[in-house]
């Protein structure tokens, strides 16, 4: 139950935030929160992670609808040997892939808006609370699987 509550909380914080850069910033542009470091840019992305397969909408949609389907079936199916930390990892990126779905269904693209500059001299390319959750799920599975074996599982 706790990791529906998750789920559906990163939805909702998703969308919201998207909601909010679609409606103050589509029309502005950009909103510097720290110079030279963190602004807030709307930009309307039609393919996935990069602008990788910019114009695929449909075909990025059939692929995270099939991933999605993959991934919970199996999250369901193995939920009770699951550790702890691997069922939060699976609920972020499955979060994090429906709330781009939900963009690409009802928009025909995905409202990415957090715009990052490391050091004055890298733009890292802009992206969204849904991006966040599935990079920080993979990162953490990642960091799970490389530090822990089975004989250290930690309880879940």
């Amino acid at each position: 139950m706790v990791y529906i509550f998750l789920f559906l909380l990163i939805v909702c914080i998703d969308q919201f935030t998207k909601y909010l850069a679609y409606n103050r910033l589509r029309l502005g542009g950009s909103k510097i929160i720290i110079e030279n470091f963190l602004k807030f840019t709307y930009v309307e992305n039609t393919g996935a992670a990069f602008g990788i397969f910019s114009q695929k909408t449909g075909i990025l949609s059939i692929v995270t609808i099939l991933v999605c389907i993959i991934l919970g079936f199996y999250f369901i199916k193995n939920y009770s040997s699951l550790n702890t930390i691997v069922k939060i990892s699976f609920t972020m990126i499955l979060a994090g892939a429906i709330g781009n779905l939900i963009d690409r269904i009802f928009r025909g693209f995905v409202v990415d808006f957090v715009s990052f500059r490391l050091f004055s001299f890298y733009d890292f390319p802009v992206f969204n609370v849904a991006d966040i959750f599935v990079v920080l799920g993979a990162f953490l599975m990642f960091i799970f699987a490389l530090f822990m074996d089975e004989g250290n599982k930690i309880d879940g």
